[in-house]
């Protein structure tokens, strides 16, 4: 998309998530401990459910009731057992301590605080410094705090939460990796573009903070997130996700995006692959990555829109080199277009070697950022519940951002099958017009399945009672939603789904005629008790997550 910004939450926020914590951290393992040794295989068969068999606890949900200007970024996006990371603080409160608490489901806690530091000293560090030519913010601090990646951070996603001596609460994400995992899926972590549309410093890769047609062309990681007390949209995008497959007990690896630019072979390692709801920002070598991990049979799940759109190109920075990126936009403003056209960074469909979203995915971006609809089953198939009639209504199954199904951009040799769409009106940006959102699936020659959920909404309706881009979330929406996800997961995990998930072509036009006769399928007009009959005598389709989970608000305050 050409121009969207992530709202910051304001500083003073009473109560985000609505629950008590400060003192749950001392439940962390203490800074003191002796350090715990790096296991050989961190990640064996079992270590998700192993783990989240451990008591969790609430302590990470944002509680502060003072702004002290607390912020903070890490050195590096991710790190395995035996490295260090540093921490750049800057806060008005003369201390601070930072708890590391891992991320899954714990029991329904959702995290498990598993080290806890010393106070350690604190100052406000310097506004952010802006390279004129490049309009790039970095935020220069010295290191405040490191810690040391021991054998107690057992590898994850994990939010590391700093509170200062004033009651000042901020977030660092950081994803624990293990590169010898072998586990069966892997989940991509995605601070591309978290930082593409961090507003931090006064202007990002869209705006500044003043003036809608100023943005930088250099996007830096060294600075913290704006937004939502820097977790960015991490709550939004990828934690349901997490939660979901960690309750599950399935094995599951965690990386970033910057780790498969770094190793696009590492996903070879694994028999499905994770997208959340928003990794718009990739490298060449992303790409290049996941078209070669296709192709060798590893299925690919995404579970959003919007995603590998820009082509960026990672740059050097003082502070190493995979702490900033290109991101242009248009081949005449970029210098590398004249050296080499095929590392511009603009779109991958406009590239050289046209390399649409589409040939990977099934379907792709088509513009009208900021549009909601009713998603309607219009040929359901596997993965979404069995006995789900065609024709079934989820109420605003479709939120902000959106692919559809193209013609001109099919994988080749594959048999797509959309399985649901949406009529989008009202988009804020073309309000006269209908735009149409998919979600497909194909397998490819190699057996691979790739699933394509087709909306931004897809993983903040999989937990809680509010999507956080938009509105309430309908049961059964959020049950369908987790059943298909449940049913992906587990059989990605197994291995390549062609042989036992074939996908069938659809046999309609696109759109299908059913989001085109004239049936209102925008106006919430079905009824939201999930309790839809089903053809099978099966009764009300059922959401497994228990009542707690159905009615928990993790959204409470949070803004996009």
């Amino acid at each position: 998309m050409r121009a969207r910004a992530r709202v910051a939450l304001a500083a003073a926020v009473p109560a985000l998530l609505g629950m008590s914590g400060l003192g749950a951290a001392a439940t962390a393992t203490a800074a003191s401990a002796a350090r715990v040794a790096c296991a050989a295989r961190p990640t064996a068969a079992g270590y998700v459910r192993a783990e989240n068999r451990r008591p969790g606890s609430t302590g990470w949900r944002y509680t502060a009731r003072a702004d002290t200007g607390l912020a903070a970024y890490a050195d590096t996006t991710s790190a395995r057992c035996g490295r260090t990371v540093r921490l750049m603080v800057s806060t008005r409160a003369p201390k601070a301590t930072v708890t590391a608490w891992r991320m899954g489901y714990y029991g329904g806690a959702g995290a498990r605080a598993v080290y806890t530091s010393r106070p350690f000293r604190t100052r406000s560090q310097p506004a952010a410094v802006i390279a004129p030519a490049t309009r790039t913010p970095r935020a220069r601090w010295s290191a405040t705090t490191s810690i040391a990646i021991d054998g107690r951070f057992v590898p994850g996603s994990y939010l590391l939460k700093i509170t200062d001596s004033r009651g000042g609460q901020a977030y660092v994400p950081l994803t624990v990796t293990d590169p010898a995992s072998r586990s069966p899926l892997v989940l991509m972590s995605e601070p591309l573009t978290w930082t593409a549309y961090n507003l931090w410093g006064g202007i990002s890769a869209y705006r500044s903070a003043t003036r809608a047609d100023v943005r930088a062309v250099v996007a830096s990681l060294d600075r913290p997130y704006q937004s939502n007390h820097g977790m960015a949209t991490y709550l939004t995008d990828e934690y349901p996700l997490v939660r979901l497959a960690e309750k599950r007990g399935l094995d599951v690896a965690y990386v970033t995006d910057l780790d498969v630019d770094a190793s696009p072979q590492l996903l070879l390692r694994h028999r499905g692959v994770l997208l959340g709801a928003h990794a718009e920002y990739w490298t060449t070598r992303m790409r290049d990555g996941f078209d070669a991990a296709r192709d060798a049979g590893v299925n690919i799940a995404l579970f959003g829109a919007n995603t590998a759109y820009w082509n960026v190109r990672m740059v050097p920075a003082t502070t190493g080199s995979k702490r900033a990126f290109a991101i242009y936009r248009e081949a005449r403003r970029d210098p590398m277009t004249a050296v080499n056209p095929a590392a511009s960074s603009i779109r991958f469909r406009d590239l050289p070697r046209a390399r649409p979203e589409g040939k990977l995915f099934g379907q792709q971006y088509m513009g009208c950022p900021g549009g909601n609809a009713d998603l309607v089953l219009t040929a359901p198939g596997w993965p979404l519940p069995a006995g789900t009639r065609a024709g079934t209504v989820l109420p605003m199954g479709v939120r902000r951002e959106f692919d559809r199904v193209n013609a001109d951009a099919l994988p080749e040799s594959a048999a797509v099958q959309i399985l649901a769409g949406a009529a989008v009106r009202g988009c804020p940006r073309n309000a006269g017009r209908t735009f149409y959102a998919n979600v497909a699936y194909y397998t490819a020659r190699s057996g691979a399945g790739v699933f394509a959920a087709g909306s931004l909404g897809w993983v903040c309706h999989l937990y809680g009672t509010t999507c956080a881009y938009g509105g309430a979330t309908a049961v059964r929406t959020r049950a369908v939603f987790t059943a298909a996800t449940i049913n992906l997961l587990s059989a990605m995990a197994v291995g390549p789904l062609g042989a036992t998930h074939p996908s069938r072509a659809t046999a309609t036009a696109i759109p299908p005629r059913a989001l085109t006769d004239g049936t209102s399928i925008i106006s919430g007009d079905a009824d939201d008790d999930g309790t839809e009959s089903r053809p099978d005598g099966e009764g009300p389709a059922a959401s497994w997550l228990p009542p707690a989970d159905l009615t928990a608000d993790v959204w409470s305050g949070i803004v996009q």
